[in-house]
């Protein structure tokens, strides 16, 4: 249970158990006891969380932004810029949307409502960006099935806005001849 020890420079430290039982201290200190209370109760709920993922028994009715947070920490290990910018499309698009939301209760109505009102009808949003912010939830839900958190993910089949095909560009046999002289030779190096 997560208690509050009294520090002799009159702060409070919050104290928890991990979850393999193992008394903790929360990081910092406080001003007031409850504030240390609090911060203990988090973090053993916290800790509680991270222990479930790792055995595959979290519950359905958690919350979205408690599952993004750790999927984050799971992805921050590879190996590019993916995770930094996925982390910042959910701070701006999803958080504020699902992150109070059980995973049981996003249905696919849902998405699909939030699809049209939040990435269809934005006036200046690319229909690419709004594929990238898609593209991270579904992300999220696709791991949540994968994890028997759920039985199916909500984001199937779900209607996006029209990505714009561009022509692709091609190079004339013309200006392919007046551009030879600028490129090296065979086996030479560009300089």
């Amino acid at each position: 249970m997560p208690s509050t020890e009294k520090l002799p420079s009159s702060k409070y430290r919050g104290l928890y158990r991990d979850a393999e039982g193992d008394r903790q201290r929360v990081p910092g200190t406080f001003a007031r006891e409850q504030d240390a209370f609090d911060a203990a109760v988090d973090a053993q709920a916290k800790a509680k969380r991270t222990a479930q993922v790792k055995d595959g028994t979290l519950p359905p009715s958690t919350l979205w932004g408690a599952w993004g947070e750790e999927l984050s920490k799971e992805r921050a290990k590879l190996p590019s810029e993916t995770p930094s910018k996925e982390a910042s499309i959910a701070s701006k698009w999803l958080i504020p949307q699902w992150s109070e939301t059980p995973l049981n209760r996003i249905t696919r109505k849902a998405v699909k409502k939030w699809v049209a009102t939040e990435l269809k009808e934005r006036p200046r949003m690319s229909p690419a960006y709004a594929h990238k912010i898609f593209s991270v939830f579904r992300i999220s839900m696709n791991k949540a099935v994968d994890e028997e958190i759920l039985d199916a993910s909500p984001c199937f089949k779900i209607e996006l806005p029209e990505l714009r095909k561009k022509a692709k560009s091609y190079v004339s046999v013309e200006n392919a001849a007046a551009m030879r002289p600028h490129f090296p030779g065979e086996g030479e190096l560009l300089r």
